[in-house]
């Protein structure tokens, strides 16, 4: 195991593997309190570790700044040419945002999970449907562009996105239903997902605190060896300094 990681600020913490940002979260909650920045240790430490599409989402703002401003940029143009119903502009813009995407998910297909594996199809849907979310919607963009998402975006769309789509009024009709029961199932899953992340969090700070109590432990056993050979050796000391005098006395 490497050296435990020790994050300068809040920020960084999300710039790590994984698996770090618990430990790391904690190492930096201890440095703050030392330090006596305690409400900003309390606030470090309700930090939520991000979902795994989260944090691939991170990596790829904090490591592919440019690509990424790229993929904002065409969302932008995508909204321009969709308020002011140029078709031609619309289709250009459209398909400067899909290369876009497609350069960013070809670099998260190189991510690896905390085993070392390559992010699963499912994952990487995610990552993409959040990538698709902040390229147009200013909100779901203000919570990507610093690299500190702690869960997915979903992607709703633009009226009018894609050339197939019926008109709005058909679609709420057809599809408001469905939406809603996507939404409900987003949120399922996304609640599943936060609690599998908490026992995960737990089980990893259960073990810590075993760790640190079988350090514990082994530090008094050492300290009463330590003890113990202080004792025998005060004991040789008193006992070499009666024959001292004895010696002393015999030889008057």
């Amino acid at each position: 195991m490497g050296a435990m990681p020790s994050p300068d600020s809040a920020s960084d913490l999300y710039g790590l593997p994984l698996d770090q940002f618990t430990p790391a979260r904690g190492e930096l909650v201890k440095r703050l309190k030392s330090e006596g920045n305690r409400e900003e240790a309390a606030q470090v430490g309700k930090l939520r570790k991000p979902t795994l599409p989260a944090w691939a989402v991170n990596q790829l703002v904090r490591t592919q700044p440019k690509r990424i401003g790229a993929l904002f940029e065409a969302g932008d143009a995508v909204a321009k040419a969709q308020t002011s119903g140029q078709a031609n502009k619309l289709r250009e813009a459209a398909a400067e945002q899909r290369d876009e995407l497609a350069g960013l998910m070809a670099r998260a297909e190189g991510l690896l999970d905390s085993e070392g594996r390559g992010l699963t199809a499912s994952v990487l849907e995610r990552v993409s449907e959040t990538l698709r979310a902040a390229a147009i919607d200013p909100e779901s963009r203000a919570q990507v562009a610093d690299g500190c998402l702690t869960r997915e975006l979903q992607f709703t769309g633009l009226g009018g996105f894609s050339a197939s789509a019926p008109s709005p009024s058909r679609a709420a009709k057809r599809g408001g239903q469905a939406e809603a029961d996507e939404r409900r199932r987003h949120e399922v899953k996304a609640a599943r997902e936060e609690e599998g992340q908490a026992k995960r969090e737990l089980k990893e700070s259960q073990a810590e605190l075993r760790q640190a109590e079988k350090q514990v432990a082994a530090a008094q056993r050492t300290r009463d060896k330590a003890a113990a050979r202080v004792e025998q050796a005060q004991e040789a000391l008193a006992e070499a300094g009666r024959r001292l005098k004895s010696a002393q006395r015999g030889g008057k």
